[in-house]
Order: C-alpha cells, then structure tokens, then sequence
C-alpha cells in the first residue's frame, strides 16, 4: 500500500471504532469509580507516591492514582475530563497493538487487520462505558509498550543491555501496579524467544535467543515476585477477598475459559468445556503444523496472559483485554497472508500491481461493515447495564445539587430513596466527594416518603430522590 492508503487505512479502524464505541465519551461515572477516586484522594500525595515506588507495599493499584487524582484536582466530579483521559488511552493501545503486530509479522496488512478485530468487542464493553476499567487500560497500555520495547531492542542490537533492561522493568513495574495481569509478561517474554517470533535470521537458535535475553527475563521475574510477595502472604492478602479467592483446579481453569471464550467469539451459548479443549488445541495444532511462530506466539499470548483470571470467580470479558491482542493477532496474520498470496495470483495482468493497494482498502472497508454489523447486534446485550449503574450516581448527584446552602465540615445528611444496595458504600462516598468532606455522615433510606418535621430536623440536609 502506498501511504495515502495506508493512512486511509488507519482511519477506517479509528472510524469503525469510534462509531461503536464513541457514545461511551458521554458516559458518567460508575459506582466503583466513587471507590477508586475516594481511595486515592484520602490519601496525601507522599502516601501514594510511596506506594508507587515501593516494591514492597500492597497498596491496591497505585498506578491507578495516576489517573484519578489531577483529574479530580482539575475537574472535580465532571465525568467528561476522565472518559476522554481512558479513550486517549484505547487509541493509544490500538497504535501499539498494530505496532506490535506489524513489529512481529513484518505486514502492514496483518497489522492493520489485527488493529480492526482489537478495536472493538462488545463484550468488553467496561473499557468503553466506565472509567473503573483504567486499570485495565493502564496495564495494556505499559504491558504493550514493554513487549513492544522488548521486541524492538532484540531485534535492533540483540543483546539487551542493562540501560533497556531497567527502561522494561519500569515498564513492567508500572505494568503491575496497574493491575495484577500484568504478572504474565516475563513469560510472555520467555514465550517470544521460544517460538522465535520476531526474531533475526541470525537467531535461529533457542539457545542464543535465551542468552541475549536472560538478563531481562531474570530482572522481570524477581520484581514480579516482589511484587506478588505482600499481596499473597500480607496482613490483608488480595486472596481474602472472595472476588480474588483462588480455586486451583481443572475444572475452574476449562469453566472461566469456556465462559471468556464464549464471549469474546459472541457464542450464543456457552462452550462446553470438551468443546473449549477441543478449539484451544485445533488452534495450537495449525499454528506448529504450518510451523508459524507468530501465530504459535499469539496462541501463547492469549493463553499464558489470560492465566491469572482463569482460577478466580468469572466475570466480564473485559478483564481478557490485555490477552486479547493474542486472539486478534493469531486470525489477523493467516488472513493477511491468504489476502497477499490471492492478489499474486492477477500480478500477471498489467495494471495488477497499481490496483493491489486501492482493491485491500476496499477489502478492508467492506469487512469492517460487516463487523460493524455483527458488533452492533451484540452491543445490547453486553452494553445493557451501563444506563443503569450511571443513572444511580447521576441521580445522587442531581439531588444533592439542589441544596443551595453550604455544608459544615461533618454535617449529617439523609439520602430517600437510595437506590443503591444496603450494602453498596457508593452513595456514601459520591456524597463526600461531591462536598470534599471525608466526614460528612451520610443515612440512607430507600423509602423516598416526606418524613416528619422532627426526624428531618436532626440533618444538616435531606436529598430526595424519587
């Protein structure tokens, strides 16, 4: 392709994402996005600087203050300034995802495909809608860009040297820190020197791939260790929360993989898990068959970086979307080489070669109708609680904006017809965000019923919502 069709290109996947997804821009905010915000901002800024930088806290993603604290500092309680901040970031891992891709193929066109079967999925539809899933942004985000070094450096001076070693360790560090997905990346790295994916000509041997790499690989693996350390054996272990109890067997393992694979092929039923072993081992046989690394390093990608959330209770795909890139990349690169290996076929005809490029954008444009098409018919089913979990905390919002007198530090207020969980601390804390009071006293009832003079006399301020 010549440029301007490359550029053409890459507007067509930005088109075709922003035409799926591009309504998640006006999103507010969700319920845990009031937890993540009210756990930084309580903090003073040394206390989440030290949990960034110490190897040794089990702080709960503090890369995620990153995020959340300017843009409270700046914006306040304005949803507008965060959703732009997280697509900022999907465009951003949607260039390193074609980077990579096009890094580990040597293919304009198998990147640029892999980049429109990564731009959207409606099952991931948290990423879009909710500014709770920065944390899987963050992490894809340093994740791809650490592969994306790693990979560049190999390729450019083949010896890693301790300078780029700790350039990649700060990646990762940051990686992890982000979200605890991140901890796969060492052995997606030791994956890519196994297969060789990528690799020089002049690295054809295991041996010499492993040799140039060790010293990264071994200075990954320690600062994942300590970083798993406090957060598995500490006073307060990730692993005492049932969302992150772990449950070590086969059956949990083939479950929450039938269950994410399930929704990311839009199966309309779950797979079986005879069926999911079935799949994963056809695919991992066609790769080694053929004898392709790349799509050998892409099964591994999907399958070494999904581990950690395949042994905890299952819940939405979105938590796959850094693994993804794997699924994309292993149907982007056989496609775009039966594309190319077609279009040789009519190089005989003069005008042929002039048209190979024009004819692969229309190609392209014409299969990202037909996605369209299939993501728009999923988009409701996967997207269908969005309006519902905003419209709560808007609710709350709109009724404490009608209080036109100033609180004191402290106040009590009464919340009528919470409609929130009795167990969901998510109003109370939208409402001390929303007066910056960390002791506002907040009571909640769900009965939106005018009470008597005496009972709504005790509070500072009564918000009704009906």
């Amino acid at each position: 392709m010549d440029r301007l069709c490359k550029a053409a290109a890459a507007a067509v996947v930005l088109v075709h994402f922003f035409a799926l997804a591009g309504d998640g821009l006006r999103s507010g905010f969700m319920p845990d996005d009031m937890m993540n915000l009210y756990g930084y901002w309580t903090k003073p800024a040394w206390r989440l600087t030290a949990d960034l930088l110490n190897p040794f806290s089990a702080a709960y993603r503090p890369a995620g203050a990153l995020f959340y604290t300017p843009l409270f500092a700046f914006f306040g309680l304005e949803p507008q300034p965060f959703r732009t901040v997280c697509f900022v970031l999907l465009v951003a891992n949607l260039g390193l995802a074609f980077l990579l891709i096009r890094r580990l193929s040597n293919s304009f066109a198998a990147a640029i495909l892999g980049a429109l079967l990564f731009s959207y999925q409606a099952h991931l539809s948290d990423l879009y809608y909710s500014s709770a899933a920065i944390y899987d942004l963050l992490a894809a985000f340093f994740y791809y860009g650490c592969l994306l070094r790693y990979i560049q450096a190999r390729q450019r001076d083949h010896r890693i040297g301790w300078g780029r070693c700790a350039v990649l360790c700060v990646l990762f560090w940051l990686a992890l820190n982000s979200k605890e997905i991140a901890i796969t990346l060492p052995a997606v790295l030791l994956a890519r020197e196994i297969t060789g994916a990528g690799c020089l000509p002049c690295e054809s041997h295991l041996r010499a791939r492993l040799a140039a790499g060790w010293r990264c690989l071994a200075c990954m693996t320690v600062l994942g260790v300590v970083y798993l350390t406090p957060r598995l054996s500490g006073p307060a272990p990730m692993t005492s929360n049932p969302a992150y109890h772990p449950l070590w067997s086969a059956q949990t393992y083939l479950d929450n993989l039938s269950h994410y694979l399930s929704l990311l092929l839009y199966r309309p039923q779950q797979l079986s898990a005879a069926a999911t072993m079935v799949l994963c081992a056809a695919a991992l046989a066609a790769a080694l068959l053929v004898r392709s690394r790349i799509l050998t390093f892409a099964w591994l990608l999907f399958m070494l970086g999904s581990l950690p959330v395949m042994f905890i209770p299952a819940r939405g795909a979105f938590v796959t979307y850094v693994p993804a890139l794997g699924l994309a990349m292993y149907l982007a690169v056989p496609a775009a080489k039966a594309a190319q290996t077609l279009s040789r076929t009519t190089r005989n005809v003069p005008t042929a070669e002039r048209a190979t490029a024009p004819a692969g954008l229309a190609a392209l444009a014409a299969l990202a109708v037909l996605l369209y098409s299939v993501h728009r018919a999923h988009n409701p089913l996967a997207a269908g609680w969005v309006a519902r979990e905003e419209g709560k905390l808007r609710q709350v919002f709109e009724a404490a904006s009608q209080l036109r007198t100033r609180l004191q530090p402290g106040a009590r207020v009464l919340l009528q017809g919470d409609p929130f969980a009795e167990d969901d601390w998510a109003p109370v804390l939208a409402l001390r965000l929303y007066y910056r009071d960390p002791d506002l006293h907040v009571d909640r009832v769900a009965d939106p019923s005018p009470l008597p003079q005496a009972t709504a006399g005790a509070y500072d301020a009564v918000f009704v919502i009906r």
